[in-house]
């Protein structure tokens, strides 16, 4: 038995069963005058189960006592959790976050963080473009198309699938750091952008901040030089 090839299958399942979960399982709460969607934390763990009854996740960290390590803002207050989602034998990684000061700011992070890495397996993925009402309104028509930044350049086989992924990853980490991890994954084309390729670019980029903020934070520590 092949078990890579049934994994594979699994995943493929998971993202065409739960990119747009069933209505009745969505839930909506208002955030800046629109209303966004969301899968909740129950049906999120739904949808990994009936992909995987053994996914798990785990700390991206841990602290001296062993305990996730949590982000805290200037204050001291829990504002964040980093975590690696397993699914199918395969590792993502995830973010929750939540307002300072909740009383169960543990709880919020790690259901949060769940469904941020869930959503890059593809569960619940196509409520993040409703969630932008503004990305549905057409674009006024213009005299002559102007040309994408490279390494993506629009062709007669660009789907839009792709487009609105490269937009997603655009929005969460910024123009020039996609292209280059586009550049360095070989990516030209939008409709290269299929949903395994798009979760290695993230989790790239991911990677990359996280070394990024480890060195800002390690260069904030060391004393001045005499």
């Amino acid at each position: 038995m092949d078990t890579h090839a049934d994994d594979r299958e699994a995943l493929r399942q998971l993202l065409a069963e739960w990119a747009s979960p069933p209505a009745d399982m969505v839930d909506v709460i208002p955030k800046g005058g629109v209303e966004l969607k969301y899968l909740g934390h129950a049906a999120t763990t739904r949808a990994l189960l009936e992909c995987d009854p053994t996914w798990w996740w785990e700390p991206m960290a841990f602290d001296a006592d062993g305990l996730p390590r949590l982000v805290s803002d200037d204050q001291g207050r829990t504002v964040g959790l980093w975590i690696y989602l397993h699914v199918a034998g395969v590792r993502r990684p995830g973010y929750g976050s939540c307002l300072p000061g909740k009383s169960d700011a543990v709880k919020e992070l790690i259901g949060d963080a769940l469904r941020n890495a869930a959503m890059r397996f593809g569960v619940a993925i196509n409520l993040w473009g409703k969630d932008h009402p503004e990305k549905d309104k057409p674009a006024p028509r213009k005299a002559k198309a102007t040309p994408l930044p490279s390494p993506v350049q629009e062709t007669h086989d660009t789907k839009d699938a792709g487009k609105e992924a490269y937009e997603y990853l655009v929005a969460e980490h910024g123009k020039d750091l996609v292209n280059g991890a586009m550049a360095m994954y070989g990516v030209a084309r939008f409709s290269e952008l299929t949903p395994d390729r798009v979760q290695e670019i993230e989790a790239s980029l991911f990677q990359r901040a996280n070394v990024v903020s480890a060195n800002e934070k390690a260069a904030e520590l060391e004393p001045p030089a005499l």
